[in-house]
């Protein structure tokens, strides 16, 4: 392989990732299935491009077929059940944002370490997490009122219309 052919086989490499991140990014079902559908090109073009450099004919069926299913009949076919159902806006308002989901992804791997007991000590005869910010109490809830009287556990007695 040349210098070209790297180069190009890099261009649709960070191509096809840069769309797989544009998938989380999507809040709206038609959108995410046009990017779903420009990742399938992108995949083609990649599987193309390696059955040119490599002379692997077989390749080219293999980006025949998925440029073909997941490209044209998938989503030529989600749009149509989803426009025939009418679950387009129904399904968009459960979709997360794209901050949380960042947020989530980062966030679970990093409490994960923090709160891992099974760390290297430091050289310290103490842990590296300190006790105490791990077993501090919850915060109160903030749906519990302090001036409004609790009622026996197991009786059903309402005390307004609001608790009913």
């Amino acid at each position: 392989m040349t210098g070209l052919s790297f180069d190009v086989s890099h261009l649709l490499a960070g191509a096809l990732v840069l769309v797989s991140f544009m998938l989380l990014y999507q809040t709206r079902l038609y959108a995410l299935l046009n990017v779903f559908a420009l990742q399938a090109v992108v995949l083609s073009l990649s599987v193309a491009w390696q059955a040119y450099v490599q002379n692997a004919p077989h390749l080219y069926i293999t980006a025949a077929i998925a440029f073909l299913f997941k490209a044209l009949i998938i989503p030529i076919a989600m749009h149509r059940i989803i426009a025939r159902l009418g679950i387009g806006r129904d399904v968009e308002q459960f979709a997360k944002s794209p901050r949380r989901s960042i947020r989530n992804i980062v966030g679970m791997p990093a409490s994960a370490i923090a709160r891992n007991p099974a760390l290297p000590r430091t050289g310290a005869t103490t842990p590296t997490v300190a006790p105490r910010l791990i077993s501090r109490r919850a915060p109160r809830p903030r749906w519990t009122d302090p001036s409004r009287p609790r009622r026996a556990p197991g009786r059903l007695s309402p005390a307004s219309p609001r608790d009913c």
